[in-house]
């Protein structure tokens, strides 16, 4: 945020021994077409005294504090004391978790928190938005934690991002792909609902979505993120020519662009990129 946008101290007060600031990222523009998300959100933190040095605290720290846990396979569930622990929904996360480690992770060997809100706005509380408009999501996969704002133990597409094994190189629309096809695919309506919003844009507005311009990402958004269904498509594509193994392939492959994900694609399917956007094509159309 702070590349784009110049952050605006609102306020710092007492809070205890600590002190609690509140900054502001805003959209410095008067254009009609911008005005609406002109707030980009407002972040709390706490100011902390480290010896001789003040220091600033993510809010998960006080916020969580008197929380719950209860740990299960590999996640340690953080959630708050009102919240009724599911410990049925927590045996099918860890049953899950095993079966994507045996097949792509065997040497996995971390366990992670998984911190459970109910909604959004308690859920960005915990990344420190006072109030979020950019980032907004029901679960996010982020350094050793999930947050998930569904309130539940069983959040497949999260734990995927988890449980791959790691690849600095592996570009955005593969990881969001994998995530979808191993994890969001569990519940088949929400892929399909993903599925049909990338299938009535095919249809419809051709000239600007279209195999490449998804899959390079020059369109990454059009009400939706298209990397979710289109990276999904791949990983479904990939698996139906090779399986696991073709999969396994694409996870610890280059795929940082669009001419390193059409390389890959052409050595683990053994189709030419003609035949590659047919195949991607028909499952995204269903024909």
């Amino acid at each position: 945020l702070c590349n784009i946008f110049s952050p605006f101290v609102m306020s710092v007060e007492p809070y205890g021994k600590k002190y609690q600031i509140r900054i502001l990222f805003s959209m410095p523009t008067n254009n009609p077409e911008y005005l609406r998300s002109k707030v980009w959100c407002i972040q709390k933190l706490n100011a902390i005294k480290e010896g001789q040095k003040w220091v600033l605290e993510n809010l998960i720290v006080e916020l969580t504090k008197e929380w719950k846990s209860n740990t299960i396979g590999t996640i340690e569930y953080v959630y708050p004391n009102s919240h009724v622990f599911n410990r049925d929904e927590a045996k099918l996360s860890e049953v899950f978790c095993e079966d994507i480690i045996s097949r792509f992770n065997p040497n996995y060997n971390t366990t992670f928190k998984f911190y459970l809100t109910n909604n959004i706005d308690d859920m960005g509380l915990l990344e420190n938005f006072d109030y979020y408009y950019v980032g907004i999501t029901k679960g996010k996969a982020r350094e050793n934690m999930i947050l998930t704002a569904r309130g539940n133990e069983y959040f497949p597409h999260e734990l995927v991002h988890k449980l791959l094994p790691e690849n600095k190189k592996r570009g955005h629309i593969i990881e969001e792909g994998l995530a979808v096809f191993l994890g969001t695919k569990v519940n088949f309506l929400e892929y399909e609902k993903m599925r049909l919003e990338l299938a009535n844009d095919l249809i419809n507005n051709r000239t600007k979505i279209n195999f490449k311009s998804v899959v390079s990402q020059e369109v990454s958004f059009n009400g939706y993120q298209t990397a979710y269904p289109a990276g999904g498509a791949i990983c479904e594509l990939v698996y139906n020519k090779a399986g696991d193994k073709g999969l396994l392939q694409l996870m610890i492959a280059n795929t940082e662009s669009y001419g390193a994900i059409i390389l890959e694609l052409t050595k683990i399917t053994n189709l030419k990129l003609e035949e590659i956007i047919k195949e991607w094509n028909k499952l995204i159309l269903k024909n």
